[in-house]
């Protein structure tokens, strides 16, 4: 659309396009940065589709908009046997099972319940067959926060359960962080002129945004410059239910949404352009 020359025309300055790969496992966006992405950009803005939001619904934020993640995968390595002599096995299958509910009181029991952050145990694999006790357990899971100090508590409080559960159940057992991405912190100054300027433009309904603690590597794009990330309505309307997950198996949007974003960019850009008359 800004490609069209009638657009063109009344942009004074220099739009960027990132076409970028890899954001939900690698951090595409981090690697872009070290290879110098932003050293001529001002301000930056991004979208995401957000099917908590119908379609024609604009959600913005100043400050703190998504978590930040740390990835976690826990072995614990217990003793094989026979399903029915098991006294003489350390049973992976039990204990995988009391850790996963050993887990969950970290955030119940040792975080200010005021602060924002969840831990959630994604797998928990053990066993090959019904009358043999597991020899072995593999959790993994995930754990969002905001604030970096909650997330150097419950970090260390896993390693703390899983040193109780060694003497507990007289196996061994080792959990491995992976740092994901930082959290997505909008600029208020740009938050408040992109929600100005849709209004203005009318371009959907503008509203608050609630923060979410999904994760998301436009954060590293923020921390380098003032911009802000927005999220687009996409829920169907068309279906009994309209607001399917994100990450579930069957998910689908309202391809209208693309539309909406679409004329996001192109009044954000226009208005920017025209008020600051700058390379942007």
């Amino acid at each position: 659309i800004l490609s069209n020359e009638s657009h063109r025309q009344k942009l004074h300055g220099t739009v960027k396009f990132i076409f970028q790969p890899a954001e939900e496992f690698k951090g595409g966006a981090k690697l872009m940065i070290d290879e110098g992405v932003l050293d001529d950009v001002d301000e930056i803005y991004g979208i995401h589709l957000w099917n908590m939001l119908d379609v024609g619904v604009i959600g913005v934020k100043p400050g703190p908009v998504m978590g930040g993640s740390v990835r976690f995968d826990i072995v614990v390595k217990g003793r094989g046997g026979h399903g029915a002599l098991p006294h003489q096995g350390k049973d992976a299958t039990v204990i995988g099972a009391f850790l996963v509910t050993a887990l969950q009181t970290i955030v119940s029991r040792n975080v200010d319940p005021m602060e924002n952050c969840v831990l959630t145990v994604g797998t928990l694999k053990t066993g090959h067959t019904g009358n043999v006790i597991a020899d072995e357990a593999r959790l993994s899971g995930t754990l969002r926060y905001q604030n970096q100090e909650v997330r150097d508590i419950i970090m260390n409080r896993i390693k703390t359960v899983l040193k109780g559960l060694q003497v507990m159940f007289e196996v061994e057992a080792e959990v491995d962080f992976g740092y994901g991405y930082p959290p997505t912190v909008n600029d208020g100054g740009a938050t408040d002129k992109v929600g100005k300027i849709l209004k203005e433009e009318n371009v959907g309904e503008v509203i608050m945004h609630r923060t979410a603690l999904t994760a998301e590597d436009f954060s590293y794009y923020l921390e380098k410059r003032k911009g802000c990330f927005i999220f687009v309505g996409s829920s169907l309307t068309n279906v009994a239910e309209k607001m399917i997950p994100h990450h579930r198996s069957d998910f689908d949007f309202d391809e209208e949404a693309l539309f909406v974003s679409a004329t996001c960019f192109l009044k954000i850009v226009g208005a920017l352009l025209a008020e600051k008359n700058c390379k942007l």
